[in-house]
């Protein structure tokens, strides 16, 4: 005989009536990071506990990295260590120490950058044709 079925995670069980009833359970808020229990850090604290979680790495001091990853993230911000960069759950990003910053393509498109890093078809698309004229 198999088991039965589980329900999916994004509902919840109502201990309203019997039997049990199935109620899809809202979405979190899209600014919410579900990592995120403690309160916003602020800018000045998020990179200096970056910067000493660097150095922890840079002494092999894993452990109090590690712990610094995980504080960091308790209060919502994710680290990206490739990018050098980081981003919280409330909307702010930063750059840390050794970090790329500035555009990293030609001044003709650096305008036509977004947020995120990206460049936009159109802008593209208009370069070449100045370029071409």
């Amino acid at each position: 005989m198999h088991p039965p079925a589980q329900p999916p995670s994004n509902f919840a069980l109502l201990p309203l009536s019997s039997p049990p009833l199935l109620h899809h359970a809202p979405p979190p808020p899209a600014c919410a990071s579900p990592a995120a229990t403690g309160p916003p850090l602020p800018t000045k604290d998020i990179v200096a506990m970056a910067e000493a979680r660097d150095l922890a790495k840079k002494n092999k001091d894993f452990g109090s990295a590690d712990h610094l990853r995980a504080e960091l993230t308790r209060h919502g911000i994710i680290l990206d260590d490739r990018a050098r960069s980081w981003r919280c759950a409330d909307g702010r990003t930063g750059i840390l120490p050794g970090g790329r910053v500035g555009p990293t393509v030609p001044a003709a498109l650096a305008g036509a950058v977004d947020a995120r890093g990206r460049v936009s078809a159109a802008a593209v698309a208009a370069a070449a044709n100045a370029a071409a004229a």
